[in-house]
């Protein structure tokens, strides 16, 4: 009986070797090709913007880029105005709803200073019969400080009381929400009396 080379236990171990280690090759080349081909795709899928500049009755285009812009002078001149509607909008025996609706335009060390400063006010006055809303608010913003002219109007009793205030604004940048929109928070308020 003639004894079978090919078939002995040793070569099918090393042929199946042989089978795994091409598998392996080829598992990691379509490995690479499919990652080149993901990163490829996000690069299709997110193209830098052509932007068309048309002046009289020529087109030039030009290729833009993606920058992540923050909010400009006109954006926190409108924040600012909603904030201090907000802020100063107080009703009787609901100063809980002020807070509430400043929460998402706030920070949490500006809000927990508020609250201290309220619940101190509350102790010392009778808050429960005073109503405070604003009028004729004017903001000024440049690239050092945000300031804000406006009267409070507050009411005790019915009786109207018109303080005009300035506000200096201490602001800082977030991430955009639902809530608020503009990525701006405020984190500090200094306010001055004028008499």
């Amino acid at each position: 009986m003639i004894k079978n080379k090919i078939f002995t236990p040793i070569n099918q171990w090393l042929g199946i070797n042989k089978e795994l280690k091409l598998y392996q090759i080829a598992t990691m080349f379509l490995g690479f090709v499919t990652l080149l081909m993901v990163i490829l795709i996000f690069v299709i899928l997110n193209p830098d913007p052509i932007v068309i500049q048309e002046t009289g009755q020529s087109k030039s285009y030009v290729v833009g880029r993606h920058l992540s812009a923050g909010p400009n002078q006109e954006d926190v001149k409108v924040f600012l105005k909603e904030f201090i509607n907000l802020r100063y909008q107080i009703r009787k025996d609901d100063l809980g709803g002020t807070l509430r609706n400043i929460a998402p335009l706030s920070t949490d060390g500006y809000l927990q200073a508020l609250e201290g400063e309220i619940k101190k006010d509350k102790s010392e006055s009778q808050l429960s019969k005073i109503d405070q809303y604003v009028a004729n608010i004017e903001v000024i913003v440049n690239d050092k400080e945000a300031l804000a002219k406006f009267d409070k109007i507050v009411r005790f009793n019915g009786i109207p009381l018109i303080v005009p205030t300035e506000a200096s604004f201490q602001l800082i940048k977030d991430k955009a929400s639902k809530w608020n929109p503009y990525g701006i928070l405020v984190n500090g308020v200094i306010e001055h009396e004028n008499k």
